[in-house]
């Protein structure tokens, strides 16, 4: 399929980028919650207050796996897609 691109709506566009936005800023919000939680003054002794239960390693697992194999996803996806197209673009 070469020579194919499809182009994305304005609409989709908007929703991606306030989408990114919003998650954006839940995520400093909710990081500087951590913060003001370990420093205690949200009226906790400080220091992260977690219980660590036995299901942690498994959490663990997925945690280290699963970025790995996006990324490694993306990495094949991209060349197969240059592939395709028959240009030559170094990817990592």
């Amino acid at each position: 399929m070469k020579g194919v691109t499809k182009e994305v709506s304005s609409s989709t566009r908007t929703v991606g980028f306030w989408s990114a936005v919003l998650a954006t800023v839940f995520s400093i919000v909710y990081d500087l919650g951590r913060i003001a939680e370990w420093l205690g003054l949200l009226g906790s002794q400080g220091g992260p207050e977690m219980y660590f239960h036995w299901m942690i390693w498994i959490a663990a697992l997925w945690a280290v796996t699963f970025p790995g194999s996006t990324w490694s996803l993306a990495i094949l996806f991209r060349r197969v897609s240059t592939a395709e197209a028959g240009t030559n673009v170094v990817c990592l």
